[in-house]
């Protein structure tokens, strides 16, 4: 077979041509744009007919001919190629964008009943239909339409029948070992446990304790400045562009202009991958005295704000500064496999790897000294910056496999002792030695006793001050973080992270303490009867086809007991996720009249869950239970509570001097309110205890550093919201595993991601019409939460403590792969690794190991 695939796509030696006998193409499903007509922002969109001849269409052709001959068991020997399309079909070309460079996608419509086809490997079950079933009834059919299975389950499908060939690989002569084993190294023993996960009971509201000491472990600020920008419901970009970027994540950085690839457009080099150096605000300012809309009442300029990044991109020796609108996350991109084809062809002719040549590379000359309008010097070809662009690739796709925590901080709580001496056990702690810290504790708590002389001063000394408590207690130190490195991104304890698991996963009938999943709007539904005939459309359209979002409180190390060979046991700390769970619900929503205790009674809670009628807000204190001593792995709620000592050793804003004299209620209104005090001196309402549990002494403790700020909750997804999923008082723990990534609010607004704004994520869940094809944008929609996070994850497995030593190596293991020409990946001398994560790449608790 002769096929150019660098140049264009040709038809084989010696085709042999097949026909279809029977078609169900309809040409009213033909678009109608097909004028190119430039709008005032110098964008063009629409549809071009692209012939059978042309080069995409013989691409098509030639691939489903030798899918359906394997499928259809034709003799051998002969190359069967597609003569026409199944009578009704065209190919067009959707050309969308700036005129001088539109995005190029290619759709082949035909069918009434089902939308366009996207690729080949979606048209080839479809085209073995035609061919294979005379009575044409779509229930026989395999495609993905027809099906309603994802493709991607539909492509391993065929590969696995050998219809399809094996997916290519970046690195044909790779090791076929997994990469996390790559460099891991070896152990003897091997592990049995498995991911983590639970609902469990939170302790009571805490009422922190007024303070004026300094916090000796201060809430990182650079995790206060990234929380704020991407939870902000305001943008300080101009272009309505949030700040989702952080320092030291992996981007991808746009190139400008674009290298153009063998075949034109659909080839084209848009991306590199690039590290995040620092960010800063830009400031404009624009004369608009001589606009015509000049407004004489008002200043006379106008301010505009965006967000600049420094970038140093991966694997060549470039630092850019770039706009916001030119980078995007991560896990928000992926070269198209047009991209990966043109490489692969180049690099069997043979390529330049050598580390001088990729060093000094830049795929954009003008811009070596930060120049925004690159003009004079030729960029690159695409041949010349196969090498680059795949080390870099191969570099970033390293540091996923990455993962690491930061900003450690002591969490002390209190598990009650058994002994029946009260006294005796007060009197032993307080006789203990007492550290610095806990005698000024302790002093500005008898300071503060001493200035209440009045009962009403006593009642609110006693919430902001915390009771004295006569319980027996241990104290316990659990080693906290405030943040860690997954994969490619940075996440902090207070951000909203993805799940791993659909919605319908999760309790799709309700459980104790779990909410039933929410259903379509009313709005919602009526519209999609209307406009597509479909009815009973709640559960489809509802919250269960999305994905969890978590909001993280916290991470935690806790000892777990695990099995090794010969059927010892060994102590492994293991890291966990705690916090709250929402679903992605329809805007147009309404929680049934019966309210949520009433749905939870249902289950058999009896916990009181009324739905607080003030904003949600997060970051302000919401306490962690862990699980009680003694308890084992997996088991449900506990019947002994820990309960907390003191207040966390980030402390909150201490509160201000105010003349003994003075009520504190006038003097400190805002800050009391902030701590659960109300004006009137009485508490907020707090929740009944369940029945048959022990009362726990109000001992309180932040699950997070206090010195935490209260953030608003990041906007949902245009048309939706978030709905609590667990009952109030209650929380999720995890097994990191189980997250996927960040959640990026707004991120379907970027504009280089413009398209997806176009197709309502809703549609995927249509048997019929034109949205049903949109399954392949589900990676996109993942970001917002509108699809499972596992459409779009991050699965980190090696365990590292420093982030520039995950780069180091990722960089090492990646410059050794290609210099090898392709061969299996080495551990270089000195590159170093961890203690891991896990035993076995294979298991999923994400571990640490004991040191």
């Amino acid at each position: 077979m002769v096929r150019n695939l660098a140049a264009k796509h040709e038809l084989p030696a010696n085709p042999t041509f097949k026909e279809f006998e029977r078609s169900d193409g309809d040409p009213s499903t033909w678009p109608t744009n097909t004028d190119r007509i430039i709008d005032s922002d110098g964008h063009v969109n629409y549809m071009q007919h692209l012939d059978v001849d042309h080069s995409l269409a013989i691409k098509w052709r030639v691939g489903t001919g030798e899918a359906l001959a394997k499928a259809l068991k034709w003799p051998e020997g002969p190359s069967y190629v597609l003569k026409d399309w199944p009578a009704g079909y065209r190919m067009f070309d959707h050309n969308k964008g700036p005129a001088e460079g539109p995005r190029h996608d290619v759709y082949l419509f035909g069918p009434k009943s089902l939308p366009k086809f996207r690729s080949v490997p979606e048209f080839i079950p479809h085209a073995i239909w035609l061919f294979s079933d005379p009575t044409m009834n779509n229930a026989n059919c395999e495609c993905k339409y027809c099906t309603k299975k994802s493709q991607r389950e539909i492509t391993a499908t065929m590969r696995s029948s050998s219809i399809l060939p094996p997916a290519p690989s970046m690195s044909p002569g790779a090791s076929s070992m997994p990469p996390s084993r790559r460099f891991q190294k070896p152990r003897p023993e091997a592990s049995t446990h498995g991911v983590y996960a639970a609902v469990q009971k939170a302790a009571p509201k805490p009422r922190s304790k007024s303070s004026h000491i300094v916090p000796n472990v201060p809430m990182v600020a650079e995790r206060n400045l990234d929380l704020r920008a991407v939870h902000s419901h305001s943008s300080c970009s101009t272009r309505n562009l949030k700040r989702w970027c952080r320092t030291d994540e992996i981007v991808w950085c746009g190139v400008q202009p674009p290298l153009k690839g063998p075949q034109g457009d659909y080839d084209t080099i848009h991306f590199w991958p690039a590290i995040v150096k620092e960010h800063n605000l830009k400031v404009d300012t624009q004369n608009t005295s001589r606009l015509s809309h000049y407004n004489p009442d008002a200043p006379p300029w106008e301010v505009t704000q965006s967000t600049t990044y420094r970038v140093k991109l991966l694997a060549i020796s470039c630092e850019w500064n770039v706009a916001d609108d030119e980078v995007l996350p991560y896990q928000a991109y992926s070269p198209p496999e047009a991209v990966f084809e043109a490489m692969r062809e180049v690099a069997r002719k043979g390529i330049n790897w050598d580390r001088d040549y990729i060093a000094k590379f830049t795929p954009c000359p003008a811009r070596r000294n930060f120049d925004p309008n690159p003009s004079s010097p030729q960029p690159p070809t695409f041949a010349q910056a196969v090498a680059p662009l795949a080390t870099a690739i191969q570099i970033a796709s390293q540091i996923t496999h990455f993962w690491g925590l930061t900003d450690n901080w002591d969490f002390k709580f209190a598990v009650p002792q058994p002994s029946p001496s009260t006294s005796s056990s007060i009197s032993a702690i307080r006789t203990r030695p007492m550290s610095l810290q806990d005698a000024i504790s302790e002093a500005s708590s008898s300071n503060a006793a001493v200035m209440s002389s009045s009962q009403g001063t006593k009642q609110v000394t006693s919430r902001v001050l915390g009771e004295q408590y006569n319980v027996p207690h241990t104290v316990v130190t659990q080693q906290r973080f405030q943040g860690l490195w997954w994969g490619a991104e940075r996440i902090w304890t207070g951000d909203f992270v993805r799940l791993k698991l659909p919605r319908k996963a999760l309790a799709p009938n309700g459980a104790p303490h779990i909410l039933l999943p929410s259903t379509a709007g009313e709005a919602t539904i009526r519209e999609f009867r209307d406009k597509y005939g479909i009815e009973n459309a709640e559960e489809m359209l509802g919250a269960s086809s999305r994905g969890i979002i978590m909001r993280l409180d916290a991470l935690s190390l806790v000892d777990v007991s695990m099995t090794v060979e010969g059927g010892g046991t060994r102590i492994k700390k293991e890291c966990r996720a705690h916090g709250a769970l929402y679903e992605v619900a329809c805007q147009d929503w309404e929680e049934p009249f019966q309210d949520r205790k009433s749905i939870l009674n249902d289950h058999e809670t009896g916990i009181s869950t009324s739905t607080p009628s003030e904003p949600m807000t997060f970051g302000a204190p919401d306490p962690l239970l862990l699980q009680s001593s003694g308890a084992g792995e997996g088991e449900g709620d506990t019947t002994t509570f820990q309960t907390f000592l003191q207040p966390s050793p980030l402390q909150p804003p201490a509160l201000p001097n105010p003349d003994p004299a003075v009520p504190i209620e006038a003097t400190t209104l805002n800050l009391l309110r902030r701590q659960g005090v109300e004006a009137s001196g009485t508490s907020r309402p707090s929740k009944p205890q369940s029945q048959g549990l022990p009362a726990s002494p109000s001992i309180d403790q932040l699950s997070r550093p206090a010195a935490s700020a209260a953030y608003n909750m990041p906007a949902p997804p245009e048309g939706y919201k978030f709905r609590p999923i667990l009952e109030d008082g209650y929380e999720a723990v995890f097994s990191l595993t189980m997250i996927s990534g960040r959640y990026f609010p707004g991120i379907l607004s970027h504009p280089k991601l413009g398209d997806l704004r176009d197709e309502g994520p809703s549609e995927i869940r249509l048997p019929h019409g034109d949205g049903v094809g949109v399954n392949d944008r589900k990676m996109f929609w993942a970001l917002e939460g509108l699809e499972p996070g596992c459409e779009n994850s991050t699965d980190p497995v090696n365990y590292k403590k420093d982030r520039m030593k995950m780069i180091e190596d990722a960089d090492k293991a990646a410059r050794s792969a290609m210099e090898d020409g392709f061969g299996p990946r080495k551990v270089e001398e000195g590159m170093e690794v961890d203690e891991l994560a896990l035993d076995d790449p294979d298991t999923n608790a994400m571990q640490v190991d004991a040191s």
